[in-house]
């Protein structure tokens, strides 16, 4: 290899390295900034940041404890400040939760299924986006498959933690997913895990009858990686969290649950 050649291979893999190296700077900062942003939307709902393994304890917060039954879980999420996170964005649903888990954010509802992508609960403009509702959905959660959106971040942030129910060991620790609004809070048994494709069966909203929801129940619950005993019935609420998996975005990995329960909102001002 002549000198002239060694040169220009030099040069070009210090460009190579500096590209790589600032792009990994850049995932390092963009993941350092969402932190913050979402321990203080933590902070103005009183939970403890601590309970999803992202950093101290506001004051006066209260901390969910992934053993706890669930009826303990639903109490002390009824005493979240919804509110509070409403008054910084209106498009604030509420809040969901899946104890022992990084699954602990406010949940949006935009305009469309695009802005969330890129911007946090307060609007700040950050990669990790937010956990938003599909946006021909209800925000009151009444529609018979009501679908919410996350990254799936490689820091295991934002809905990264949905991956680990391919796991029935994972479900079994985990088998319960809050929804907390100003009303009060959902209780949603996980029933399926699996994946599918962008398009699939699973993002379906529109149900004409009972045929047609008892035909997407026989779909869910065959496509499941495992069996978990949980069955919803057409009369049933169900909530489908999604995420994507793979590089091209046309493979999602989706976690179904079917409201099970509710409690009525207990914080006061």
């Amino acid at each position: 290899m002549n000198r002239k050649l060694r040169t220009v291979l030099i040069a070009v893999l210090s460009v190579i390295f500096a590209v790589s190296a600032y792009m990994v700077i850049s995932y390092v900062i963009q993941y350092q900034k969402g932190k913050k942003n979402y321990e203080q939307a933590r902070a103005l709902v009183r939970i403890s940041s601590s309970s999803s393994g992202t950093g101290s304890t506001p004051s006066a917060s209260f901390s969910i404890s992934p053993a706890a039954p669930y009826e303990s879980t639903m109490k002390t999420l009824s005493g979240m400040d919804i509110t509070a996170l409403q008054r910084v964005n209106d498009d604030i649903v509420g809040w969901i939760e899946i104890p022992g888990t990084a699954v602990s954010y406010p949940l949006l509802k935009g305009t469309d299924n695009q802005y969330y992508l890129t911007h946090t609960w307060n609007k700040s403009v950050l990669s990790v986006g937010a956990i938003f509702l599909e946006s021909k959905c209800s925000r009151s959660l009444t529609d018979f498959n009501s679908i919410i959106y996350g990254h799936n971040m490689k820091n295991g942030s934002m809905f990264a933690a949905i991956r680990s129910y391919s796991s029935k060991d994972f479900w079994s620790a985990h088998q319960n997913v809050y929804i907390v609004d100003e009303t009060g809070v959902r209780r949603y048994e996980v029933f399926s895990a699996y994946q599918v494709s962008a398009s699939g069966k699973a993002y379906q909203i529109g149900f004409q009858d009972d045929t047609a929801k008892q035909d997407f129940i026989s779909f869910c619950t065959h496509q499941t990686s495992y069996k978990t005993g949980v069955t919803p019935s057409v009369n049933d609420k169900i909530l489908t969290l999604s995420t994507c998996i793979g590089s091209d975005n046309s493979v999602r990995w989706v976690v179904q649950g079917v409201l099970r329960g509710t409690a009525e909102r207990s914080y006061t001002p």
